[in-house]
Protein backbone atom coordinates (compact mmCIF):
# COMPACT_ATOMS: atom_id res chain seq x y z
CA UNK A 1 0.00 0.00 0.00
CA UNK A 2 1.36 3.18 -0.82
CA UNK A 3 0.14 6.96 -0.05
CA UNK A 4 -0.53 8.59 -3.42
CA UNK A 5 1.48 11.81 -3.71
CA UNK A 6 -1.71 13.72 -5.10
CA UNK A 7 -4.58 12.80 -3.56
CA UNK A 8 -3.18 11.17 -0.39
CA UNK A 9 -5.03 8.63 -0.47
CA UNK A 10 -4.13 4.53 0.19
CA UNK A 11 -3.30 2.98 -3.46
CA UNK A 12 -2.57 -0.65 -4.01
CA UNK A 13 -0.29 -1.08 -6.27
CA UNK A 14 -0.26 -4.93 -8.58
CA UNK A 15 2.44 -6.80 -9.64
CA UNK A 16 3.58 -5.12 -12.75
CA UNK A 17 3.25 -7.57 -16.24
CA UNK A 18 6.67 -8.29 -18.20
CA UNK A 19 5.83 -6.56 -21.95
CA UNK A 20 5.86 -9.63 -24.25
CA UNK A 21 8.19 -9.82 -27.19
CA UNK A 22 6.44 -10.60 -30.38
CA UNK A 23 9.44 -11.73 -33.01
CA UNK A 24 8.56 -11.76 -36.74
CA UNK A 25 9.13 -14.95 -39.15
CA UNK A 26 12.40 -14.07 -40.69
CA UNK A 27 10.81 -14.90 -43.84
CA UNK A 28 8.20 -12.55 -43.55
CA UNK A 29 7.67 -9.55 -45.71
CA UNK A 30 8.63 -6.38 -43.65
CA UNK A 31 7.26 -4.07 -46.10
CA UNK A 32 5.35 -3.54 -49.23
CA UNK A 33 4.98 -6.40 -51.57
CA UNK A 34 7.81 -5.90 -54.42
CA UNK A 35 6.42 -9.24 -56.23
CA UNK A 36 3.48 -8.32 -57.50
CA UNK A 37 5.51 -4.75 -59.11
CA UNK A 38 7.79 -7.33 -61.19
CA UNK A 39 5.63 -9.42 -62.00
CA UNK A 40 3.40 -6.36 -63.98
CA UNK A 41 6.75 -5.59 -65.56
CA UNK A 42 7.70 -9.12 -67.04
CA UNK A 43 4.39 -9.33 -68.18
CA UNK A 44 4.34 -6.19 -70.00
CA UNK A 45 7.80 -7.43 -71.93
CA UNK A 46 6.25 -10.41 -73.02
CA UNK A 47 3.04 -8.73 -74.35
CA UNK A 48 5.29 -6.28 -76.51
CA UNK A 49 7.90 -8.63 -77.33
CA UNK A 50 4.36 -11.08 -78.90
CA UNK A 51 3.55 -7.95 -80.74
CA UNK A 52 6.60 -7.46 -82.15
CA UNK A 53 6.78 -11.19 -83.49
CA UNK A 54 2.99 -10.54 -84.55
CA UNK A 55 4.12 -7.81 -86.75
CA UNK A 56 6.59 -9.22 -88.41
CA UNK A 57 4.33 -12.46 -89.44
CA UNK A 58 2.09 -10.18 -90.88
CA UNK A 59 4.43 -8.25 -92.76
CA UNK A 60 5.98 -11.17 -93.84
CA UNK A 61 2.57 -13.04 -95.13
CA UNK A 62 0.78 -9.76 -96.31
CA UNK A 63 2.65 -9.89 -100.06
CA UNK A 64 1.62 -14.02 -100.15
CA UNK A 65 -1.36 -13.47 -98.93
CA UNK A 66 -1.65 -10.41 -101.49
CA UNK A 67 -0.46 -12.53 -104.61
CA UNK A 68 -3.28 -15.38 -103.92
CA UNK A 69 -6.30 -12.81 -104.08
CA UNK A 70 -5.09 -11.61 -107.44
CA UNK A 71 -8.26 -13.55 -110.25
CA UNK A 72 -6.87 -16.90 -112.03
CA UNK A 73 -8.08 -15.08 -115.13
CA UNK A 74 -5.76 -11.81 -114.78
CA UNK A 75 -2.84 -14.43 -113.65
CA UNK A 76 -3.43 -16.42 -116.61
CA UNK A 77 -3.37 -13.58 -118.81
CA UNK A 78 -0.36 -11.76 -117.75
CA UNK A 79 1.43 -15.67 -117.94
CA UNK A 80 0.16 -15.51 -121.27
CA UNK A 81 1.99 -12.23 -122.39
CA UNK A 82 5.16 -12.95 -120.57
CA UNK A 83 5.67 -16.02 -122.69
CA UNK A 84 5.51 -14.35 -126.05
CA UNK A 85 6.61 -16.75 -128.82
CA UNK A 86 9.64 -15.52 -130.19
CA UNK A 87 8.18 -14.21 -133.56
CA UNK A 88 6.28 -11.65 -131.11
CA UNK A 89 9.58 -10.51 -129.27
CA UNK A 90 11.79 -9.75 -132.65
CA UNK A 91 14.17 -6.87 -131.57
CA UNK A 92 13.41 -3.57 -132.95
CA UNK A 93 17.03 -3.86 -134.55
CA UNK A 94 15.60 -6.68 -136.49
CA UNK A 95 12.26 -5.19 -138.02
CA UNK A 96 13.96 -2.07 -138.68
CA UNK A 97 16.71 -3.75 -140.90
CA UNK A 98 14.11 -5.86 -142.46
CA UNK A 99 11.70 -3.22 -143.39
CA UNK A 100 14.22 -0.79 -144.51
CA UNK A 101 14.86 -0.84 -148.52
CA UNK A 102 17.50 -2.44 -150.28
CA UNK A 103 20.87 -0.11 -150.54
CA UNK A 104 20.46 1.01 -154.05
CA UNK A 105 23.31 -0.56 -156.69
CA UNK A 106 25.18 1.75 -158.56
CA UNK A 107 25.50 0.25 -162.02
CA UNK A 108 28.45 1.30 -164.67
CA UNK A 109 27.50 3.23 -167.53
CA UNK A 110 26.67 1.37 -170.23
CA UNK A 111 24.96 1.70 -173.81
CA UNK A 112 22.62 -0.77 -173.17
CA UNK A 113 20.56 1.94 -171.07
CA UNK A 114 20.06 3.98 -174.07
CA UNK A 115 16.69 2.49 -175.18
CA UNK A 116 14.65 3.32 -178.07
CA UNK A 117 11.29 2.35 -178.42
CA UNK A 118 9.06 1.68 -181.57
CA UNK A 119 10.04 3.77 -184.93
CA UNK A 120 7.42 5.38 -187.17
CA UNK A 121 7.79 6.86 -190.53
CA UNK A 122 5.85 10.67 -190.95
CA UNK A 123 6.01 12.58 -193.86
CA UNK A 124 5.02 16.26 -194.04
CA UNK A 125 2.04 17.09 -195.85
CA UNK A 126 2.44 18.57 -199.16
CA UNK A 127 5.82 18.13 -199.46
CA UNK A 128 8.46 14.90 -199.82
CA UNK A 129 10.31 15.17 -197.06
CA UNK A 130 9.92 12.02 -194.52
CA UNK A 131 11.14 11.60 -190.97
CA UNK A 132 11.96 8.21 -188.66
CA UNK A 133 10.71 9.28 -185.39
CA UNK A 134 10.84 7.84 -181.98
CA UNK A 135 11.91 7.63 -177.98
CA UNK A 136 15.14 6.72 -176.96
CA UNK A 137 15.02 6.92 -172.70
CA UNK A 138 18.24 7.01 -170.65
CA UNK A 139 17.40 4.42 -168.10
CA UNK A 140 20.48 5.06 -165.77
CA UNK A 141 21.69 7.61 -163.31
CA UNK A 142 24.51 9.38 -165.43
CA UNK A 143 23.93 12.13 -167.68
CA UNK A 144 24.89 11.08 -171.68
CA UNK A 145 26.58 13.45 -173.57
CA UNK A 146 26.78 13.48 -177.43
CA UNK A 147 24.48 10.28 -178.15
CA UNK A 148 23.42 9.24 -181.73
CA UNK A 149 20.77 7.10 -183.29
CA UNK A 150 21.70 5.55 -186.16
CA UNK A 151 18.52 4.20 -188.47
CA UNK A 152 18.14 1.83 -191.70
CA UNK A 153 15.53 2.74 -193.72
CA UNK A 154 13.27 0.13 -195.32
CA UNK A 155 11.17 -0.56 -197.78
CA UNK A 156 7.65 -2.37 -198.13
CA UNK A 157 9.43 -5.24 -198.34
CA UNK A 158 11.67 -5.03 -195.28
CA UNK A 159 14.86 -4.46 -197.36
CA UNK A 160 17.26 -1.40 -196.90
CA UNK A 161 17.28 1.16 -198.86
CA UNK A 162 19.24 3.53 -196.90
CA UNK A 163 20.27 5.10 -193.20
CA UNK A 164 19.19 7.90 -191.27
CA UNK A 165 20.42 9.60 -188.13
CA UNK A 166 20.20 11.71 -185.13
CA UNK A 167 21.83 13.54 -182.63
CA UNK A 168 21.49 14.86 -178.55
CA UNK A 169 23.82 17.15 -177.03
CA UNK A 170 22.82 16.21 -173.68
CA UNK A 171 20.28 13.72 -172.13
CA UNK A 172 19.56 13.76 -168.44
CA UNK A 173 19.18 10.32 -166.33
CA UNK A 174 15.58 8.84 -166.64
CA UNK A 175 14.97 11.41 -169.10
CA UNK A 176 13.82 10.44 -172.87
CA UNK A 177 14.21 12.15 -176.40
CA UNK A 178 12.11 12.11 -178.96
CA UNK A 179 14.34 11.89 -182.24
CA UNK A 180 13.19 12.87 -186.14
CA UNK A 181 15.93 11.79 -188.12
CA UNK A 182 15.47 12.92 -191.93
CA UNK A 183 14.57 10.16 -194.38
CA UNK A 184 16.01 10.92 -198.31
CA UNK A 185 14.25 7.65 -199.57
CA UNK A 186 10.92 8.50 -201.03
CA UNK A 187 10.35 4.76 -200.76
CA UNK A 188 10.71 4.68 -197.33
CA UNK A 189 8.24 2.33 -195.62
CA UNK A 190 9.76 1.48 -192.05
CA UNK A 191 12.94 2.01 -190.59
CA UNK A 192 14.65 -0.23 -187.50
CA UNK A 193 18.18 0.99 -185.11
CA UNK A 194 20.75 -0.15 -186.45
CA UNK A 195 23.04 1.42 -183.88
CA UNK A 196 23.39 3.82 -180.47
CA UNK A 197 26.23 5.47 -179.94
CA UNK A 198 27.62 8.21 -177.18
CA UNK A 199 30.48 10.55 -176.80
CA UNK A 200 33.66 9.44 -174.92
Amino acid sequence: MLNCPHCGQSTRLTRGIAPVEVEMAADAPTGPAVGKPAGSARNTIIIACVLVVAAGAAILVWPRLHHQTIPPEIDAAQAAREKTSPAEKTPPSAVSSSNAEPPAVNREKSLDDLKVGSIAIERTPGTKIIYATGTLTNDSTFQRFGVTVELDVLDRNGQKLGAARDYKNIIEPHQSWKFRAMVIEAKAKAARVSSVNEQK
